[in-house]
């Protein structure tokens, strides 16, 4: 009983980072559409975010046919050898386009297939990726080689981890609204391309749930009680929980700023009186603590008009 409950843990791990692999190719492909079509909501997000890159779309199609492949100890060798040719071609992507950004060189490859029209005043070099997703590629293409060949399943995880941990940044860049961490002076990484990163990284992680790293993790969570492995479970919540978590305890900061902000400009109210306080109100319930289509600047009106009523 318990190894069949030992088979069908693993297949359902791997199954999830099979999930994974088609998300990345379904993610790439529908990219790839929006630049044969020149359709910007398929390139994009929004509007008003960075579009992925048609490199960066191919990159995720390989990856995503790798990942799905590689995820079959017992895979025939032709299997094997489509997915070395797909590990291969994520590298040589993410380590020629480093090479442009480290030499200064132009190799041709960031328009061989389609022409960025964004105009040269907003982006240095049209049509490449940024210099975290060719690292991120860089390492992937390595992980998956190193699943194929070496079976160094640690450093493969390992490398995971790290694409992980850059994907996460670039996420919380756009959350908290901080550029420097999902971009540089002259180039940005899309929105989707983090979420696709993510995706990937856990997929990679999900291939050998036995070996490496994961083995700590492979054991069964009470909990849930059906043999679900703690990682499969627990790192997608831990993740959001996290990011929900700080987000709520930043609003709860801003939120007694604004109140004691709003109180110190109703002590100057009372002392200097109406004519001289009423500016510094405006400005403290307004402009100090987020503008007036902030929520926070209408609990610090209402605070001000409640202390002001007694005067």
């Amino acid at each position: 009983m318990s190894a069949l409950l030992s088979s069908w843990q693993l297949n359902s791990t791997r199954t999830w980072s099979r999930i994974a692999g088609a998300t990345a190719v379904l993610i790439g492909c529908t990219v790839l559409l929006g630049w044969v079509f020149n359709i910007p909501f398929l390139k994009s997000v929004s509007s008003g975010l960075v579009p992925m890159k048609a490199n960066t779309a191919i990159a995720f199609v390989f990856t995503g046919i790798a990942l799905w492949l590689l995820n079959d100890e017992r895979a025939t060798q032709r299997r094997f050898r489509v997915a070395q040719i797909c590990a291969l071609a994520v590298f040589l992507l993410g380590f020629l386009t480093l090479s442009e950004y480290i030499f200064g060189w132009n190799l041709g490859i960031d328009q061989f297939l389609f022409r960025d029209a964004t105009p040269s005043s907003v982006i240095y070099f049209p049509g490449r990726m940024a210099p975290s997703s060719a690292f991120c590629f860089f390492m992937v293409g390595i992980a998956f080689w190193l699943i194929s060949r070496s079976r160094r399943y640690l450093l493969t995880q390992i490398i995971a981890l790290m694409v992980l941990l850059i994907a996460l940044l670039v996420l919380a860049g756009y959350l908290y609204g901080v550029p420097s961490l999902y971009g540089v002076v002259f180039t940005s990484v899309a929105l989707h391309t983090a979420f696709t990163f993510l995706i990937v990284s856990i997929g990679i992680l999900l291939v050998r749930p036995k070996r490496g790293l994961m083995a700590c993790n492979y054991r069964k969570w009470s909990w849930w009680g059906d043999g679900t492995t703690i990682f499969t479970c627990r790192l997608p919540h831990s993740i959001a929980c996290g990011l929900v978590t700080t987000e709520r305890s930043r609003t709860r900061a801003v939120r007694d700023r604004v109140r004691i902000s709003a109180i110190c400009s109703v002590k100057y109210h009372h002392v200097c009186g109406p004519g001289l306080g009423g500016t510094p109100i405006h400005s403290t319930a307004q402009t100090l603590d987020g503008g007036k289509h902030n929520p926070h600047s209408r609990i610090a009106k209402a605070a001000i008009i409640a202390y002001s009523m007694d005067y």
